[in-house]
């Protein structure tokens, strides 16, 4: 089973509200993003803070959107447990920088040299293996 996942950090935030140059970066990726791209999003999950929520909200206002709490990214397996459950097919993730990284890539000495742009949507195609006990 193959899922696609967009991964984008959440818009520029101070004291837990986006600021002028977050609504800026929100409008240059509306801007950008390709309205057939957006057909194809099927599911919005967004982090349980206000930023990530709200850049979630104003990127994609006619999609579904689901809220899931820090727990689902301590351990990245629970949060790819739960894609993997899930009907949809392409997927987009909203949150901060560092699950971003966690997501991105899984080898825990070479995520700090990541950049993560607001508002760039990062592809990761992911494949599940059905295990079989026959």
């Amino acid at each position: 089973m193959n899922k696609s996942l967009y991964c984008i950090r959440r818009a520029h935030a101070f004291n837990n509200k986006i600021t002028n140059k977050g609504y800026g970066q929100i409008y240059d990726f509306r801007k950008k993003w390709s309205k057939n791209k957006e057909k194809e999003i099927e599911l919005v999950i967004s982090e349980l803070n206000e930023p990530s929520y709200d850049t979630a909200k104003y990127l994609f206002h006619n999609l579904p959107i689901i809220t899931l709490e820090n727990d689902y990214f301590k351990n990245i397996n629970t949060f790819y447990s739960f894609l993997r459950k899930r009907d949809e097919s392409v997927i987009t993730f909203v949150g901060d920088q560092i699950n971003i990284r966690n997501i991105k890539c899984t080898d825990p000495n070479s995520i700090q040299d990541i950049n993560i742009k607001h508002c760039y949507p990062y592809l990761i195609e992911l494949s599940f293996k059905d295990i079989c006990d026959n």
